[in-house]
């Protein structure tokens, strides 16, 4: 238990310093979660992640299963983006970072499969995500014009999505050992592909009611979020820490 604790406190320090690098490339991303069972086929949960630098969200969801390979799940997230600051698409303006919330709502579908000590398991989740409008300064950076240097306002208008999500995962259960070893591949498409997940990790088992679970993730992005974001690729260390009641 000291272990996994002292661990964890390492992994959060890791965190600060990778945020003080600021690598556009990089990220690490903490996690809480909380599930309680209601009977045998339904369950509700919580959840908070803490995308350092990027991301700050927190959520609640419910699950039924009708049978046990089969879960069904919906859940609302509301999340405080961190837009990056960075020259416009045009060059002519430099935006300031600026923080924004969004709010998410999700639905999805996870059939399981096991064989043996794998188990296997595909999720297809449908999110529909909308950004209420907000106000980012930016400064004009255009020799060529006489305002150079102004600071202006610019309304970012409001805007939702609708996403696919579909992920496909696999764990191995080890004989006499509380680490399980994992790995997924999700892609997102609205309506082409927007960008690629691959995440390899392992969940350890604390006890009855805990585990702490430590991944590396990769993501591909295709295409950029807005028209002032490049699709820029990120590789990401995370933790998160999970308990049943």
């Amino acid at each position: 238990m000291k272990k996994v604790i002292v661990s964890y406190l390492l992994l959060m320090l890791c965190a600060t310093v990778s945020q003080t690098a600021a690598a556009d490339d990089f990220g690490t991303w903490l996690g809480i979660g909380a599930e309680k069972t209601l009977g045998s086929r339904w369950s509700i949960g919580a959840d908070a992640e803490w995308r350092i630098a990027d991301r700050v969200s927190a959520g609640v969801s419910a699950a039924y299963k009708p049978v046990k390979w089969l879960k069904l799940q919906g859940g609302y997230e509301l999340q405080d983006v961190r837009s990056e600051g960075g020259l416009s698409s045009s060059g002519k303006y430099y935006n300031d970072a600026q923080w924004h919330l969004r709010h998410r709502f999700y639905g999805d579908v996870t059939g399981t499969l096991k064989t043996g000590r794998w188990k296997l398991s595909l999720r297809e989740r449908l999110t529909y995500t909308t950004a209420p409008s907000y106000d980012r300064t930016r400064t004009v950076v255009n020799l060529e014009r006489s305002d150079y240097g102004t600071v202006s306002v610019k309304t970012v208008d409001s805007k939702s999505s609708t996403v696919l999500r579909t992920r496909l995962a696999a764990e191995y259960s080890i004989p006499h050992c509380r680490l399980t070893p994992y790995a997924s591949v999700e892609m997102y498409n609205n309506p082409s592909v927007q960008k690629m997940r691959y995440t390899a990790g392992a969940e350890y088992k604390i006890n009855k009611r805990q585990s702490l679970k430590m991944y590396y993730l990769f993501q591909d992005r295709k295409t950029q979020d807005d028209d002032d974001e490049p699709a820029i690729d990120q590789h990401v260390v995370g933790a998160s820490w999970n308990i049943k009641f």
